[in-house]
């Protein structure tokens, strides 16, 4: 039991590398809000904006985590701020669409 828990601790320190799809981007100012949001995410770090596209961006982020755990944390962070649907979550990606307000 306690290699278990070691080896938790370990993965749990390791930054993966998740990508963030994020659909409806036409909406600058929300684009905006939800960067920001996901920057100052507790374990986000090293967010770069790999593509840009008319309305949809791909974003790179080191995560100390696996993508559940950001997913969860992203929908705790937006709750009243802005509507997002996070609507796929795999072990290392998330697609995400800001709803129209």
């Amino acid at each position: 039991a306690s290699q278990i828990v070691a080896a938790w601790q370990k993965q749990k320190e390791q930054f993966n590398i998740l990508e963030i799809i994020i659909e409806g981007t036409g909406d600058i100012a929300n684009f905006e809000k939800l960067r920001r949001i996901i920057n100052n995410t507790s374990g986000v770090k090293n967010l770069q904006i790999k593509e840009l596209k008319p309305d949809e961006a791909t974003i790179m982020v080191d995560f100390q985590g696996i993508a559940k755990e950001l997913a969860d944390a992203l929908m705790l962070n937006t709750s009243g701020s802005i509507d997002i649907n996070i609507y796929e979550v795999s072990q290392d990606r998330l697609r995400i669409e800001i709803m129209p307000g």
